[in-house]
C-alpha cells in the first residue's frame, strides 16, 4: 500500500497548490500554467468464471482488476495569450498488486501530448478564425459517431471559420496497430455550419487500407466515405444523427451506415441506434493488436486502465464478425444521497446487437452494470463498494469487456481535479 499512500499524499498536496503563479516578468507575456489530475483504483474481490452468452465461452480470462489496479494522470496545462494551448500529461499504471508493487511487467508509464490554438485573421471587414489541434485524442469523435468515437487516436486537425461556416481538415494516424481496425490512415475534409444550438456537417474521408492481411482483406488500397452529420442541443438534451456511404470496388453499390443518438443530462440517459451494411464493415477487422503476452497484461499494444471506465459500444464491436449489424445502446446513471456523505449509485451500459449473417443470426445481449455505495470525503474524493459484472477483455483485438452472468463484489477509489 505504500506506493498508493505516497501517490495520494502527492495528489492532496497538488490539489492545494495546483495553480502555478509565475514571476511578473513572465506573467507579462500572458503565460498561464495549471495542473490537473485524475486517479482511479478498482478491485474485483471475487470473480465468477461464467461469461455472458455473447462470448459463447465458459470462463473469463485473467485481467488487472482481478488483482487490484490503479492509474493516475497528472497533466500540466499551459497557455500563451489565451490563443495557444498545450497539455503535457503523464499517466502511471500499477496493473496488478498481486504481482508485487515493484514488478516491472505491471508498471506502465506513458505520455499524453495535446496542442491546440485559436487565432483570427482580418479579411477585409471579416474575420477568419483558425483553430488547430494536434497530438493525442482521447475519445474525440470529430462529428463522426459511426466510426471515430470511443477511441484513442493520434492526429492533426485544422479548422477555418468565416461567419458560421467552417472548413475542417483532419488526419488520423495508423488505427491498424492501435485499436484493431485495418485502417492505415484516415484523411477527412468537412464543410460545417455551426450555430449555438445545432451543427450540420458534410464530409468526405479518404481511407488508406491494408490489403495484404490474412482472413480476407480490402479489395482496394483506398476507398472513400461520404458523411452527413447533424447535431441539435439544448441545455438538457443533445440529439445526433448521421448517414454515411462507403464506396468500394466489389460492385455492389454504395454501402450505408446510419445512426441516431439521444443524450439527456436529466436522468443522465444515453440512447443510440446504429445500422451498418455488410459492405460498410467489410474488411475492417484486424487481428494485429494484442493486449497480453502469455501471462502478462501488456502485449504489443496497451489496453490502458482508464478505458475500462468507458462505455462498451464502438465501431469495432459492430464490425468484429465482418457482417452487417444493427446495434441498440442504452446507458443510464443515477446517484442519490442516502445520509450525509453516503450515496447510492448505479451505472448501466446495455448493448443489443443483431448480425445479418455469419454463424449467429440472433440478438446478442451485453448488459454491463455497476451499483453500490459511495462514501464521499473532502471534495470530489470518494471510496465505493458494490457489485459489477464488467471485466476487462484482453483477448480481443480491440478494447472491450466481458459481461459476467454473476456479478462480483468491488472496491474502488476515485478522484479528479478540476472536478468532472
Amino acid at each position: 500500500m505504500k506506493p498508493i499512500l505516497s501517490f495520494l499524499i502527492l495528489i492532496l498536496h497538488l490539489s492545494t497548490s495546483a495553480q502555478v503563479n509565475l514571476p511578473p516578468a513572465i506573467d507579462s507575456t500572458k503565460v498561464k500554467l495549471s495542473l490537473s489530475y485524475e486517479v482511479k483504483a478498482g478491485h474485483l474481490l471475487e470473480v465468477h468464471e461464467d461469461k455472458s452468452a455473447f462470448e459463447r465461452r465458459e470462463k473469463i480470462s485473467d485481467n488487472p482488476f482481478r488483482h487490484q489496479a490503479i492509474y493516475g494522470r497528472l497533466s500540466l496545462h499551459s497557455s500563451f495569450q489565451d490563443k495557444y494551448f498545450a497539455e503535457l500529461g503523464l499517466v502511471g499504471e500499477e496493473r496488478s498488486f498481486s504481482g508485487g508493487n515493484n514488478t516491472i511487467n505491471n508498471l506502465i508509464v506513458f505520455p499524453k501530448f495535446t496542442f491546440r490554438s485559436i487565432d483570427t485573421f482580418d479579411m477585409g471587414n471579416k474575420k477568419l478564425i483558425n483553430k488547430n489541434l494536434g497530438g493525442d485524442f482521447w475519445d474525440e469523435d470529430f462529428n463522426d459517431i459511426l466510426r471515430i468515437y470511443n477511441l484513442d487516436t493520434q492526429g492533426i486537425q485544422f479548422m477555418f471559420g468565416l461567419n458560421d461556416f467552417w472548413l475542417r481538415f483532419l488526419v488520423i494516424g495508423d488505427l491498424s496497430k492501435n485499436v484493431g481496425l485495418d485502417l492505415h490512415e484516415l484523411y477527412k475534409v468537412s464543410l460545417e455550419y455551426e450555430k449555438p444550438d445545432y451543427t450540420y456537417s458534410l464530409s468526405l474521408s479518404h481511407n488508406q487500407l491494408h490489403t495484404a492481411l490474412s482472413g480476407g482483406a480490402h479489395p482496394d488500397k483506398v476507398d472513400f466515405n461520404l458523411t452527413s452529420f447533424f447535431k441539435y442541443k439544448t441545455s438538457d438534451l443533445e440529439l445526433k444523427s448521421q448517414i454515411e456511404l462507403r464506396t468500394n470496388s466489389r460492385g455492389l453499390g454504395l454501402a450505408a451506415g446510419v445512426l441516431a443518438k439521444l443524450e439527456s443530462s436529466i436522468g443522465k440517459l444515453r440512447f443510440a441506434c446504429r445500422y451498418y451494411d455488410f459492405e460498410f464493415n467489410y474488411g475492417y477487422q484486424s487481428n494485429r493488436p494484442n493486449f497480453r503476452t502469455v501471462n502478462s497484461y501488456v502485449g504489443n499494444q496497451l489496453y490502458s486502465l482508464k478505458n475500462y471506465y468507458r462505455p462498451m459500444n464502438q465501431w469495432l464491436l459492430m464490425s468484429e464478425r465482418r457482417t452487417g449489424a444493427v446495434g441498440i445502446e442504452i446507458g443510464w446513471s443515477y446517484e442519490s444521497q442516502l445520509y450525509k456523505k453516503l450515496h447510492f449509485f448505479v451505472e448501466l451500459d446495455l448493448n443489443l446487437i443483431y448480425r445479418f449473417s455469419g454463424s449467429y443470426n440472433e440478438w446478442d445481449n451485453l448488459p454491463l452494470y455497476v451499483s453500490g455505495l459511495k462514501l464521499k470525503f473532502l471534495d470530489n474524493y470518494y471510496l465505493l463498494t458494490g457489485f459489477s459484472n464488467k471485466h476487462m477483455n484482453l483477448d480481443r483485438n480491440y478494447q472491450t469487456f466481458y459481461a459476467a452472468k454473476i456479478p462480483s463484489p468491488i472496491l474502488g477509489f476515485q478522484t479528479s481535479w478540476p472536478q468532472g
